[in-house]
């Protein structure tokens, strides 16, 4: 994160010649009550239990997409 910008990239691991970049802005949101880890713990199927990373001060980091490329090079 520099400037309140990253990129994010991810490249199938099944076809890596397929993947997607997404750029975009970057915010901060506390999350004191935990409640944004509380819900991917329930989507995921787990709870805090077994959590061992610190919890106090938690941030949620918000990427807002500014611009999203797709490639596909197997044709």
């Amino acid at each position: 994160v520099r400037e309140g910008k990253a990129s994010y990239l991810l490249v199938d691991e099944a076809q890596p010649l397929r993947g997607i970049e997404i750029r975009g802005d970057i915010t901060f949101e506390d999350d004191p009550d935990l409640a944004f880890l509380l819900r991917q713990g329930i989507k995921y199927g787990r709870g805090l239990e077994g959590f061992t990373h610190e919890i106090d001060n938690r941030k949620v980091l918000i990427l807002t997409p500014t611009r999203v490329r797709t490639w596909d090079l197997r044709r």
